[in-house]
């Protein structure tokens, strides 16, 4: 496996529904993104260790944090740390999304009201 073809797998849902792209491409990202963090306002509620929101924030280095905090940290401190709030941190490393490159984040929502499931990739 080289880093050409390491991101060829969105999740998709069973109704067809697709991913949507937070950033990066499917097929050959138009630039550089490096220690970045992004928001993504979901039509429902989600909640981590007890804090909820709908907005979620996607880092291009593995990290997630709800509501109204971001981060894109790149080092891996000892937990717990000066993080606040609920943090996802599921692959949380130094990583990159090279341009020209099928590098990408994304999620997908599937299911219907009151059975709804996000997945970030």
């Amino acid at each position: 496996m080289t880093d050409n073809n390491c991101a060829q797998y969105p999740t998709t849902c069973q109704n067809g529904s697709p991913p949507r792209i937070i950033a990066g491409s499917f097929s050959s990202s138009s630039q550089n993104i490096d220690d970045s963090y992004f928001t993504v306002d979901l039509p429902f509620q989600i909640c981590v260790y007890g804090t909820c929101s709908t907005r979620v924030n996607p880092s291009s280095n593995g990290l997630i944090t709800l509501g109204g905090y971001g981060v894109a940290d790149v080092v891996n401190y000892n937990i717990p740390n000066y993080m606040s709030g609920a943090v996802l941190m599921a692959f949380w490393d130094d990583l990159f999304i090279a341009w020209g490159r099928q590098h990408y984040m994304d999620y997908s929502l599937c299911g219907d009201a009151g059975h709804h499931t996000v997945t970030f990739d």
